[in-house]
């Protein structure tokens, strides 16, 4: 993507996370710390073996919002180019081993999810599911993030 033109990302921000053909949201909000990696305590955690425990972190600052390698061994990529430290513009797509991470306008929720293999077995998750699920508000959308499917 040419993110000379595209707008820079600002919170809140939705995060698009595919990995092994499963997809799945996260919003970042800028108010916490948002780790990417294999840790059970990341905001993002990823299966893929190439992924530190902690590997990359979303930040917001005077200059944006930012994505930023942790000194990771395998690295972290922003639109196929190795980074160590790089400002997020909506589009952008973060390549942590073969997981996928596209920034999006938190508008974008609302759009309707791409099709599901008719095979799989999807759970559908509501505001009064479990207590352990991480629910943010965005809007008039309410985001469900790291909600593990089978």
């Amino acid at each position: 993507m040419d993110t000379k033109h595209a707008p820079r990302a600002s919170v809140p921000l939705l995060l698009r996370i595919t990995e092994e053909g499963v997809e799945r949201l996260a919003a970042y909000t800028g108010r916490e710390p948002f780790w990417i990696g294999r840790a059970d305590d990341c905001r993002v955690v990823l299966r893929d073996v190439r992924a530190s425990r902690r590997h990359a972190q979303i930040i917001h600052d005077v200059q944006g919002v930012s994505v930023v390698d942790a000194g990771s061994l395998n690295g972290t990529r922003l639109n196929g180019a190795r980074i160590e430290r790089a400002i997020l513009a909506f589009g952008d797509v973060i390549e942590i081993g073969d997981a996928r991470i596209a920034v999006s306008l938190p508008a974008e929720a609302s759009a309707p999810p791409p099709a599901r293999p008719a095979t799989a077995a999807w759970p559908l998750y509501t505001s009064d599911d479990a207590d352990d699920l991480h629910c943010v508000r965005l809007g008039r959308s309410r985001l469900t993030d790291n909600v593990a499917t089978p």
